[in-house]
């Protein structure tokens, strides 16, 4: 975790943590839903996006207070399609919001396949190592080829839908990738425009 995003999770003050005993869904994917425009989102917007979470029951107290994750509130099925009343919508949020940028989905399962840009050659390998140590800014670090040709993070063609972001809320563990029309519509107002919606396959 990056240094601005524990500041976050530290800063921002939620409800002591009480368990919840509630159904649970069959998950399928991870969602992580990007701003459209990440830069012009500061510190006192992302407080005030995830205070109207928690204001609308969407997450409730922590899932794990350390890492700054949260969990499902009671109207967390109001969030995805499809999701059943009185399951949960989701396992758990993580909000990310920080000033190194982060390479999205982060924990595929499957192959991104990921692409030299110089001989073609396969670099979905260097692409997990980049992701699993954690510590780069993945808007301006590059992956290097065995043909010695380096390529951006950013600049990275993949073979399923990726982005470079500042910000997202991933919502993990979710039973259906589709957002409720209203809940999207109040969350884009919250987050200042639309925002994309990224899958992860568990």
């Amino acid at each position: 975790m990056h240094a601005d995003e524990r500041r976050m999770a530290a800063d921002y003050v939620w409800p002591e943590r009480r368990n919840r005993e509630r159904p649970r869904a069959t998950y399928e994917l991870n969602v992580y839903l990007v701003p459209e425009h990440p830069a012009a989102i500061d510190a006192g917007n992302w407080g005030e996006v995830l205070s109207w979470l928690q204001r609308e029951r969407i997450v409730g107290c922590y899932f794990d207070e350390g890492l700054g994750w949260l969990a499902p509130g009671e109207r967390s099925s109001h969030l995805f399609v499809d999701a059943r009343p009185g399951e949960l919508g989701f396992e758990y949020l993580i909000p990310y919001w920080g000033s190194a940028s982060q390479f999205v989905p982060n924990a595929h399962t499957g192959r991104f396949g990921a692409k030299c840009a110089g001989c073609g050659g396969d670099l979905d390998e260097a692409l997990h190592e980049f992701i699993q140590r954690g510590t780069g800014d993945a808007a301006v670090d590059a992956l290097v080829c065995g043909c010695g040709k380096r390529t951006r993070v950013a600049q990275l063609h993949c073979g399923i839908d990726t982005v470079v972001t500042p910000a997202y809320l991933n919502f993990c563990h979710v039973n259906s990738g589709e957002l409720e029309a209203d809940a999207r519509r109040a969350l884009e107002s919250q987050l200042g425009g639309s925002v994309r919606v990224v899958r992860e396959r568990l």
